[in-house]
């Protein structure tokens, strides 16, 4: 729906800014996860629905992809295939009608590609919500709303985000080795002659050209910084 809102909105919501906001607050109560409960005594749900690929009305075709929107049918989400793997794109009416008569139970999604049955309403694979986003909201181009949202981003989201930003950089640990080393041979704990003693200078002189690296860099008209130079200039100090 909000990507079809992006182009059309509905009646009674012709301000596209504050229909975008409407949407984006909306709150996990404010959904139908599974529309058809209501009606299935009226229209059961029969085992061809379960077909996966390209359905046609006289020359009208779309692509009716189940695996896609599992939780309408009481499964839990999980990330969808390639819609291609299903309904290949340029396929003609021909072709259309003869695999729905030919294939229609190979192309069945079956119990394992169902998955479980939900528990909560809002059941879904971990990772899901984290793919819809990127996967959607590049597509949506969503308008800029005169002020967020009055909720938080989702959970997955932001979990993600974090990670990505608490990355280590390399300098600095780095630089902690090398400061805890040197602290070592300060409160001697390294004696000299002994076989640890030289192990803390070789990594010594393993982390100390990092920082001659950085420095030369930052320096104009200096030529190009050879790592096994500095490591030697290291170890003769």
């Amino acid at each position: 729906m909000p990507h079809n809102a992006t182009f059309s909105t509905g009646q009674g919501h012709r301000d596209p800014v504050l229909y975008r906001q409407f949407l984006d607050n909306m709150q996990v109560y404010d959904f139908e996860f599974c529309p058809y409960d209501g009606h299935r005594h009226v229209r059961p749900l029969i085992d061809v629905c379960w077909f996966s690929g390209w359905l046609r009305s006289g020359p009208l075709k779309a692509k009716h992809l189940p695996e896609r929107v599992l939780r309408q049918f009481g499964h839990v989400q999980g990330i969808p295939r390639d819609p291609a793997a299903a309904a290949p794109a340029g396929m003609s009416l021909l072709q259309i009608d003869r695999v729905f008569m030919e294939e229609v139970e190979m192309r069945m999604i079956d119990e394992e590609m169902r998955g479980p049955t939900v528990a909560i309403a809002w059941n879904h694979v971990f990772g899901y919500i984290s793919r819809f986003y990127k996967v959607s909201h590049p597509i949506m181009r969503p308008i800029a709303a005169p002020e967020p949202p009055p909720r938080p981003a989702n959970l997955e989201v932001l979990i993600e985000e974090h990670e990505s930003q608490s990355i280590p950089d390399t300098l600095d640990i780095c630089r902690n080795v090398r400061t805890e080393l040197r602290r070592s041979l300060e409160a001697n704990e390294a004696l000299p002659g002994t076989p640890i003693y030289e192990t803390v200078n070789r990594v010594l002189g393993f982390v100390e050209p990092a920082f001659l690296y950085r420095s030369r860099r930052r320096l104009p008209g200096r030529g190009r910084f050879d790592p096994h130079d500095a490591a030697r200039r290291f170890n003769t100090q």
